[in-house]
């Protein structure tokens, strides 16, 4: 066995026993994809990010919505009708360096989404990778590659059409119901969509 595979081989079996071993009362992932072997995020680290948060891309102004829930499920939409429903884990397989490092903005977690649905159909069935990094309790900077793109972001700082980067507050400690039932701020406008 190359001292690579060895690497991953050992990695692989550590987060299988923090998860195995650190008694998560997550459920068992659902609809994985066929053939890939995902590994979930951590529930404790997951619980962190559970919830709903809003903000803008970095360079916009159009406000999205990203609400992470049980079962590891992520619904991202917003105003102006383009949405994505998944699934996070890690792909370790996919964004990795032509020297077989994976590299990331220091201090960051990632967090890769498995799109089962979204407003583009060329988007279903493909993953987008993402980075995050909390600046507060409440206050989180990620950035997730276009869907089918396996490149991770490098900086927080700029947004591309490959790999796009938002700045998010928490705006609630329950996911949304749905893609179409996002809780709102308390005496905030409502806008419907029709």
């Amino acid at each position: 066995m190359r001292p690579m595979q060895k690497f991953m081989l050992m990695l692989i079996l550590a987060l299988w026993c923090v998860g195995a071993c650190g008694g998560a009362a997550e459920p068992p992932p659902t609809r994985p994809l066929a053939g890939v072997a995902v590994l979930r995020v951590g529930a404790e680290e997951f619980r962190k990010l559970r919830g709903q948060w809003r903000g803008t891309e970095v360079g916009d102004s159009l406000e999205w919505t990203f609400s992470f829930g049980d079962a590891w499920a992520v619904v991202v939409g917003n105003a102006a009708g383009e949405w994505y429903e998944g699934q996070a884990g890690l792909h370790f397989e996919l964004g990795v360096g032509g020297d077989g490092i994976i590299r990331v903005p220091p201090g960051s977690g990632m967090i890769d989404v498995d799109v089962w649905t979204s407003r583009r159909a060329v988007y279903d069935g493909e993953v987008s990778l993402g980075v995050y990094y909390f600046t507060q309790p409440t206050e989180l900077k990620l950035c997730a590659s276009e869907p089918g793109v396996h490149m991770r972001a490098l900086s927080y700082d700029t947004s591309t059409p490959l790999n796009r980067c938002f700045r998010l507050k928490k705006i609630a400690d329950e996911p949304a119901a749905g893609r179409l039932a996002p809780v709102e701020k308390e005496n905030a406008p409502v806008e419907r969509q029709k």
